[in-house]
């Protein structure tokens, strides 16, 4: 166990402050999803471990619920004052799709298998595939800086691996890049550009260990979008500013778009 001193901070609070410039932001962000990318490798190439941390239902229970057990309730919630100015009005077509999009994005949360039980050749190879370990809660807050002497960030280490388990890539990605967009929206003085310039530099780590593919994307893009939705209204940024991120995810979880890594983040931050 390490000690990150009396002066660590974690990484929302890091940037959120101002405190970090382009130059940090580019390189913590690669270095962050070069290790995720490592992570998600490693995963695969050791079923085992997959095999060990499916015994973690209720981290696969509660991620589902918390995630898009929540979606269409939210944004139908007549109750929710911030959501009401201006009204975030749903038409049934857009209802039904949402409805769908998180019934199959739920389900393949909670249904995910670490277990191996086929064994040789081909088979074998499409049980790995399917086999992915996520660190389960990556977002700026579970990452804390170590600094040295001269204020400048030393380590960084991740915290809070609670819901480590079999899971979907894309849906990693996505609550990380999540996190880093309502920083750019709700702190545009402060970290606008750096935490673009994180988003984008994570993406570049972790596709220099994994290449992602066109499924991948849509996971990240719809998670991306379901994560403004369900959590902005918790957080306490205010009432405009909540109205305004939850009706973006909304739009990036209905268009459900897939294109590159370049675009995905070009496209996200000129929302």
């Amino acid at each position: 166990m390490s000690d990150c001193g009396s002066d660590s901070m974690t990484l929302k609070e890091y940037v959120r402050k101002g405190r970090c410039s382009i130059e940090t932001a580019q390189k913590i962000g690669k270095e962050v999803g070069d290790f995720v990318g490592r992570l998600h490798l490693w995963g695969k190439d050791n079923p085992d471990v997959c095999e060990f941390f499916n015994a973690n239902q209720q981290a696969k229970v509660l991620s589902s619920w918390v995630f898009y057990g929540r979606l269409l309730s939210t944004l139908d919630d007549d109750d929710l004052e911030i959501l009401q100015d201006p009204k975030v009005g749903l038409s049934e077509e857009e209802k039904r799709a949402l409805e769908r999009i998180a019934e199959e994005s739920g389900q393949a949360m909670r249904k995910i298998t670490g277990t191996v039980r086929i064994l040789g050749g081909f088979f074998l190879a499409l049980v790995q595939r399917l086999l992915q370990l996520v660190m389960g809660d990556l977002w700026p807050g579970n990452l804390v800086l170590k600094f040295d002497e001269g204020d400048h960030v030393e380590q960084v280490f991740i915290l809070d691996w609670e819901f480590c388990r079999p899971g979907i890539l894309g849906m990693e990605l996505g609550q990380f890049c999540a996190e880093l967009v309502l920083l750019m929206r709700f702190n545009p003085e402060e970290c606008g550009e750096t935490a673009r310039c994180m988003m984008d530099a994570f993406l570049q780590g972790y596709s220099g260990q994994v290449t992602p593919d066109m499924e991948m994307w849509r996971r990240m893009i719809v998670h991306l979008g379901t994560h403004m939705v369900t959590l902005t209204t918790d957080n306490g940024v205010g009432r405009q500013g909540q109205n305004a991120a939850s009706c973006e995810g909304r739009s990036q979880v209905g268009s459900r778009r897939v294109c590159s890594r370049g675009r995905v983040a070009g496209k996200v931050c000129a929302q």
